[in-house]
């Protein structure tokens, strides 16, 4: 048999509990998340986390007061919806700004011990980095996007004339091949004057082979 738990094993006991009882508020005062419990009224009956500070509030001037005095109480209000829905046992979530901040909020229903739904609790992450980064990345890909539209190529094939050495556009015109590669890419000419036709064009002025 298991002899009774000694005075050692007591005092360690009561040692644990009272760590857990000084240090369990201060922990939910510094976790980096909000959390929260409302009754079936939505009327919030308690608040904890280091987003209280961000956002500027207090879990004294918190408890008492109701989620729709933060959030527009229209049907079309997903924080208060699923609240609501928390209420009728459906668990849900939400992204919403309060006091320029962004939150990704989950509520679940709140239960007593017989399963009974006594109100509901959330918790709430700052997510204002994040979403910041994500716009950042979003712009920049639609300023990519938008380079590549502006980005000429030539391809297919190109119908030269065998004599002047015009091409034909898409509208059947014929064009020197320097106005046509300009109209259909960045490239920039710059003339000069290669050593044979310098030589037939200019024999007086170029050397003895």
């Amino acid at each position: 048999m298991l002899g009774a738990p000694t005075a050692h094993a007591r005092e360690e006991v009561m040692r644990s509990t009272q760590y857990q009882r000084i240090n369990t508020p201060l922990i939910l005062e510094q976790i980096p998340a909000l959390l929260w419990v409302a009754d079936t009224n939505l009327t919030i009956t308690f608040v904890q986390g280091h987003i209280l500070k961000t956002l500027g509030l207090t879990p004294e001037g918190v408890v008492g007061t109701t989620v729709p005095e933060y959030f527009p109480v229209e049907p079309t209000s997903t924080p208060f919806a699923t609240h609501l829905r928390a209420l009728q046992g459906d668990p849900g979530s939400y992204v919403a700004t309060f006091k320029e901040r962004t939150l990704r909020a989950y509520v679940e229903p709140l239960r007593n011990p017989n399963g009974a739904i006594t109100g509901c609790i959330g918790i709430a992450l700052d997510i204002t980095e994040q979403k910041r980064l994500e716009e950042q990345r979003e712009r920049l890909i639609a300023d990519l996007r938008n380079a590549l539209t502006h980005i000429k190529t030539l391809r297919g094939l190109l119908p030269i004339c065998a004599a002047c050495k015009k091409i034909r556009d898409n509208h059947g015109y014929w064009k020197q091949i320097e106005e046509y590669i300009s109209d259909h890419s960045d490239a920039k000419f710059s003339h000069g004057i290669c050593p044979e036709c310098r030589q037939k064009l200019y024999p007086k002025w170029s050397s003895s082979a």
